[in-house]
Parts: C-alpha cells; sequence; structure tokens
C-alpha cells in the first residue's frame, strides 16, 4: 500500500495553540572514536567509546530517574534505549552532531536489523530530525543544533560548566571517558535547561526546532490578533516572489589604514521591525494592472504589496537574479512590500504596475516581542547567559516560519531490501526538482510544494522588507560614501559615519545601533570575507582550517549525511582533507580597479517585459 501525502492547507484564522506539554523520557548521548587514516587519503571514524545519560521527567519538569552508561559497542547503546522504551512513551534522543554520532554508531542499519521501522531523516545543515518505531513507542533522534547552532564548549561556557581539554594523541582511556561524561552532560545541562525555560514562563509544548518552538509559542500566548490564512493562489505566488531575505553588500574592496573603522549593528533589528511595524494579516483582494493613483489610494490605510516596474537611481529596492538578491539600479521589474512601494511612489519611480495585493495591517508581534526582550535584557543582567541566548533565539526565529515552504514525502513503492540511496531530479513537465530516497526497501519521493498548512509568505516579506528599508535609512544618516560594508544588520563604517550616528547609539535599546567592535585597519575582499582589526572572518572556511599559502586554507572535511546517501550509505563516519581558495570576484556591483569603490549595477529592460 502507498500512502498518499494530503495537504488541507483553507482560509481560516491561524488557529490558536492549547497544550503545554513536555517530555518526559529523554537520552543524551556523545561517541568517541579513533582517527584512522588510510592510503587513499580519506579518514575513517570507528567507535572508541561513548556516553549516554537517560532521564526522565515528572509532570513538574522534576528529574525522578537518571541512569548513565559508558559504552563500546553500538549494540550496548542500542540495549541502552530499549531498556528506556516504555509503552507508547516517546524518548527525545540528543546528541550534538547528530550526523556524526548517528552514522559512527551505524543506527540507520542497526535499527532495522533489530526489527524496526524508520523514516529517511529529515536533515540539513542545521536540523536533524529521525523518527524510530520501536515494537512499544517511538524514538526521535534529535540535534541540539536545532535550538540554535552552539559549540559545546560555548554551551559549557555559558552554563558555567566548562567543556574540558585533553590531547586526543596521548589521553587516557580513563580521561577520555571523562572527556566524554562531561560533554554528555552539556548537552544534558542545556536541553533541560531549555526545556525548564518552556515550562517556567509557561511557553507551551515543547517543539523538535527553535523556529517550531516560536511558532507554537506566538499561537499558544501571544496571539492577540489571528492572521488570517488564504488560499488566493495568484497572491500567494506574488507574496512569494516579494519574500526576499537581508541586504549583504560591499561598497568597497580593498584594505583601509588611514582612519579609525568601525563595526556597528543594530539591537535586535527583526524584532524591532516586528514589534513597530503594522503586517499584512489578512488578505482583503488581488488585482492586476493598477494604475499608480490607485496604488497611492490603496497605500493610505492598507498595506500593499505590488509586482512593479521600476525606473529608479536608488540602489535599495531588491531585485531576485541569477540566484542572488541585487539591488541595482536603472530599468528592473521587480516585487516589492509597502516600505519600498512608498518610498518608490514617493520618489516617481513607478513606471507600471502588473500585480497587486491589498491586506489589512496590524501590530501583530508587539506582546511577542516586548515579553521576549524584557527577559533578554533581564537575564543579561543576571548574567544568565543560556537563557538570554534562548531569548535572542525566540526574538529572530518566529517571523521565518511564516515563510516556511512546505516538504512534500511521498512513498512511492514498499519493499523490505537494505538498499538505502539518493538522487536528485528535475520534472521539466511540472517544473519541480525533485529527490528520490530509498530507505531500506522503501521508495520515497521529495519535493518542495509550496505552501504549508499555517504559512503567510506575506508576513514574512513584510518583516524583511521593514528591515532592509531601516538598514537603508540607516545608510542615508551614515552617509554612503562613509560605508564600506553592510551585512543584514550591521555596518563597517570610518570616523566621520561613526560621527554622524551618535545620537542613534544605545548598548541595549531595542532598534538602536551598537558598537561592537572597532580597529585602524580593514580588510574586504567580498561578502562575509574581510578582516577587522584582529577579527578574521572567510565564509565557508572552518576556523580551525589552517593557512597553507596566499588565500589558501586546508582543512578536514566531514562526508555529509546526504552525500552519505548519495554513495549508498556504504561507509561509516569518514572524512577528507580539503583544500580551499579565496576566489577574488565580487557580482553584485561594480569594483573601481583603481580605488576600490563598488558601484551599483544597472539595469536597462524593455517598457513592459516578462517577470525575469
Amino acid at each position: 500500500m502507498v500512502r498518499k501525502h494530503k495537504l488541507k492547507r483553507r482560509e481560516r484564522p491561524l488557529p490558536r495553540t492549547k497544550l503545554s506539554t513536555i517530555p518526559k523520557h529523554l537520552i543524551f548521548y556523545d561517541t568517541e572514536t579513533h582517527i584512522i587514516e588510510g592510503d587513499n587519503g580519506q579518514i575513517t571514524f570507528p567507535l572508541k567509546l561513548g556516553v549516554a545519560i537517560y532521564v526522565r521527567l515528572n509532570h513538574e519538569n522534576r528529574i525522578m530517574q537518571r541512569e548513565q552508561i559508558i559504552f563500546y559497542t553500538n549494540n550496548e547503546f542500542m540495549d541502552f534505549i530499549l531498556d528506556h522504551c516504555y509503552s507508547k512513551q516517546k524518548i527525545w534522543c540528543f546528541a550534538h552532531h547528530s550526523a556524526f554520532d548517528v552514522r559512527v554508531l551505524d543506527l540507520p542499519t542497526l535499527v532495522h536489523e533489530y526489527g524496526f521501522t524508520s523514516t529517511p531523516p529529515i536533515v540539513n545543515d542545521r536540523i536533524f530530525i529521525w523518527d524510530v518505531k520501536t515494537s512499544k513507542n517511538t524514538v526521535t533522534f534529535l540535534d541540539t543544533a536545532n535550538y540554535g547552532v552552539q559549540s559545546v564548549d560555548q554551551l559549557g561556557q555559558d552554563m558555567g560548566y566548562a567543556k574540558q581539554t585533553v590531547d586526543f594523541d596521548t589521553v587516557s582511556n580513563s580521561d577520555l571517558i571523562l572527556y566524554c561524561i562531561r560533554d554528555t552532560e552539556i548537552l544534558e545541562k542545556f536541553i533541560l535547561s531549555y526545556i525548564d525555560f518552556i515550562y517556567s514562563n509557561d511557553l507551551g509544548a515543547v517543539k523538535v526546532t527553535i523556529a517550531s518552538q516560536a511558532f507554537n509559542t506566538f499561537r499558544y500566548r501571544f496571539m492577540s490578533r489571528q492572521p488570517e490564512i488564504h488560499i488566493n493562489d495568484q497572491a500567494l505566488e506574488m507574496e512569494r516572489q516579494a519574500y526576499t531575505g537581508g541586504r549583504t553588500e560591499c561598497f568597497f574592496i580593498g584594505e583601509r589604514k588611514e582612519d579609525n573603522y568601525y563595526y556597528v549593528d543594530f539591537n535586535s533589528m527583526y524584532p524591532y521591525v516586528m514589534k513597530h511595524r503594522k503586517v499584512p494579516y489578512k488578505l482583503r483582494g488581488y488585482t492586476e494592472n493598477v494604475p499608480v493613483n490607485l496604488l497611492k489610494a490603496r497605500m493610505t490605510n492598507h498595506y500593499v504589496i505590488a509586482d512593479v516596474l521600476l525606473s529608479t537611481e536608488q540602489n535599495c529596492y531588491p531585485l531576485k537574479f541569477n540566484k542572488k538578491l541585487l539591488f541595482p539600479i536603472g530599468t528592473y521589474r521587480t516585487t516589492l512590500h509597502q516600505p519600498e512601494l512608498q518610498r518608490a511612489v514617493d520618489n516617481n519611480e513607478i513606471m507600471h504596475i502588473y500585480k497587486c495585493g491589498v491586506y489589512e495591517q496590524d501590530y501583530i508581534f508587539k506582546q511577542y516581542v516586548d515579553f521576549f526582550y524584557k527577559a533578554k535584557v533581564k537575564y543579561t543582567k543576571q548574567n544568565n547567559k543560556t537563557w538570554r541566548y534562548m531569548t535572542k533565539l525566540f526574538l529572530n526565529s518566529l517571523y521565518g516560519k511564516f515563510g516556511q515552504i512546505q516538504p512534500k514525502r511521498v512513498l512511492l513503492e514498499e519493499g523490505d531490501s537494505k538498499e538505502v540511496f539518493r538522487c536528485c531530479g528535475y520534472d521539466d513537465t511540472k517544473d519541480q526538482y525533485y529527490q528520490h530516497l530509498m530507505w531500506y526497501g522503501n521508495l520515497y519521493e521529495e519535493t518542495k510544494e509550496g505552501e504549508t498548512l499555517y504559512s503567510s509568505p506575506a508576513i514574512a516579506g513584510s518583516i524583511t522588507a521593514y528591515a532592509r528599508s531601516y538598514l537603508y535609512d540607516t545608510l542615508l544618516t551614515i552617509g554612503k560614501e562613509n560605508v564600506y560594508y553592510m551585512d543584514t544588520d550591521s555596518y563597517i563604517i570610518n570616523q566621520q559615519g561613526y560621527d554622524n550616528i551618535k545620537d542613534i547609539l544605545h548598548p541595549t535599546e531595542l532598534g538602536k545601533l551598537s558598537l561592537e567592535d572597532s580597529a585602524t585597519n580593514v580588510t574586504i575582499f567580498g561578502n562575509k570575507d574581510y578582516i577587522f582589526g584582529d577579527t578574521v572572518r572567510h565564509k565557508g572556511i572552518p576556523k580551525k582550517a589552517k593557512l597553507i599559502a596566499k588565500d589558501t586554507w586546508q582543512y578536514l572535511q566531514f562526508q555529509g549525511f546526504l552525500t552519505w546517501l548519495n554513495s549508498y550509505a556504504k561507509s561509516g563516519m569518514i572524512a577528507h582533507h580539503r583544500t580551499k581558495r579565496r576566489l577574488h570576484t565580487y557580482d553584485k556591483g561594480t569594483k573601481d580597479e583603481i580605488t576600490g569603490l563598488v558601484y551599483p549595477l544597472r539595469f536597462v529592460v524593455s517598457r513592459f517585459p516578462d517577470r525575469q
């Protein structure tokens, strides 16, 4: 029998949630491995030992049972899980970098050898969710990074429970056990502290990711006005086109060392606009080929999203082009939200309006932001770094959930083989990418199908649009000539630029700029690639990478979970040494090779072009 995927999106207010359940059965585990380098440069990581801790919580979120084991085989670990499986009682099983530990223990093979069933894990750079069905219950394997990307070392520091250090080449077995125990205890303390944070603050049921947690908490406690879910396909398509991310750009590429330089960023910029800006919560109508004067009238009392043809000399309007987010000048077609539309209307830059959605608007996030920002300030003063970090995650994780795309997984065939593989393709009849996953005999097809049950790309897009507009307005206050680099909610600026913003600087006030660092030299290579004083940032290059030549690094790259699937899951955990070079290219603007200044791209298109 093949199960069908069903999506029941319908017009209705976003439902409230009522449950406030917490996990009762949890396992925390960590592994230590041998490191074996083969003749071909491939490094393998067979299990050396591991530690697992089982915790049972009562209905008041207090520990009523705790057990710990040291294991040397994957079967010992599996048996430890089974010893704590109770009928219809879900176990939440946490590791740090679960995709690593799961493969070190060969758990996908092991659970099926034990006669259990599972579906393919949900895996990306920051998420790991894998459900295993035993004869009694469900065991869900999760990554601590589901709740925020922090190293074990940082988690330990934040909780006052420092991670130990060892020399892996000389460490004794007994010291390695203590090291592994401490790492596992840090995971335990972090997750239990997270659960306690949810429970103590009455934030609803505990969820498996921070984004789903924030969304659930909003619906459970802070949703004073319910956004309206709609099913107008044309409006939804336009809203998707208008949903673009943060702005990251270089205004200068090269070295500067003749001035004082400052790295400033906003105190919670996205939460600031969530609190102080009205967002579109209900679609009132969708029309096409709208006169500009009618657009102006609708914008007076409503929120508007529109697909427009622009003619502008301001590089402040977003354009999706070749999988990049650009801010060009010239003439081009793009889809804008109210704050950017208002700027274009005020400057008479709109030549034609192709599509237009009109929405009711309101401050729907004020209570949510007030609660978590006050909590953030409180925990900062108390030096409670863990709970402060959690409030920051809640503040920054909610709006994106409204813009989530629906993943669709359909079981195509059922079987009982041990095959595991993944292949990707493109269906030109549907204009859709897909992947086929063979998972221990069952063949699945996965696609990104469209809107989720409760998605509202209009809301998500409004937050990012307001943030970009706020970023650009502040850019004008600083003075474009004083800005060398800009990234989402931060700037690298010179002394004059810093002097221009002294009235809007504050270390903690929501929405104000704060000084993060200063330097007397700065070198900018490209987006997320710069040297600021003693701070070095190179996107895509790990901190532990070794500089082996100019602009060239070498580091150990672990095989990802999806790559493992692509290779028919034929190996345990492996890694290779990789060399990476900096590419001196910048394609979001035109660099003057003499001055280093970067100028915006210019687009010139026909008067009424098709969508780019």
